[in-house]
């Protein structure tokens, strides 16, 4: 397997964790600040539910699940344009002189 298909493996993997472990429980936790309390009572509860969705394919689960991955690419690709442009526009005032 080549080096960068491990790298972004373990990048996913890691950002993967992140999407299931700790953004429910932010997610909980925000809107107990926000909302004052959880029609399901508990955070227990409210994971019990979340976990549930995951199992049974829902896409609004996935989707946040598989967020922190999603934005962390846009971030990437973000990156990479500006860089690109620079690269190009310093290759294009290089040539012109």
């Amino acid at each position: 397997m080549p080096r960068w298909l491990k790298k972004e493996l373990l990048v996913f993997a890691i950002f993967l964790l992140l999407g299931l472990f700790v953004l429910p429980v932010a997610i909980y936790a925000t809107g107990m600040q926000v909302f004052s309390g959880y029609a399901g009572g508990t955070a227990g509860d409210f994971l019990q539910r979340f976990f549930g969705a995951a199992a049974s394919g829902s896409a609004a689960i996935w989707f946040l699940i598989l967020a922190p991955y999603g934005a962390w690419q846009c971030l990437r690709l973000a990156w990479a344009a500006v860089f690109w442009r620079r690269s190009r526009t310093n290759t294009t005032a290089g040539e012109a002189q």
